[in-house]
């Protein structure tokens, strides 16, 4: 069975969006901090290392609520430009079945 989405609710794009976009900078906070790690270790502790393994923990905060927070404009932005431009060209057809 055939049906097209023919508008988005624009709150529930922005969240699902936002939530998706911070568990992606969550990913990448953890790879920085990670990254961090090691190079604190083969620098020394004396190198600056600290600093930099203090980076990976201020990015495991920053990134994922910067991430989310950008996810949620844009998702916003998207919902409400797919809004606009659904009527003009057609929605998105999705194909669906009854569970068996």
């Amino acid at each position: 069975m055939k049906r097209e989405i023919k508008k988005v609710d624009v709150g529930s794009v922005a969240l699902v969006y936002g939530a998706l976009l911070a568990a992606i900078g969550l990913f990448f906070a953890l790879l920085f901090m990670a990254f961090g790690s090691v190079f604190m270790g083969l620098m020394g502790k004396g190198d600056g290392g600290s600093a930099m393994f203090g980076g990976g923990i201020a990015m495991l905060i920053i990134l994922p609520i910067g991430y989310g927070i950008l996810g949620m404009v844009f998702g916003a932005i998207f919902g409400v430009i797919y809004n606009l431009i659904a009527p003009l060209v057609g929605g998105i057809k999705v194909y669906v079945s009854d569970a068996a």
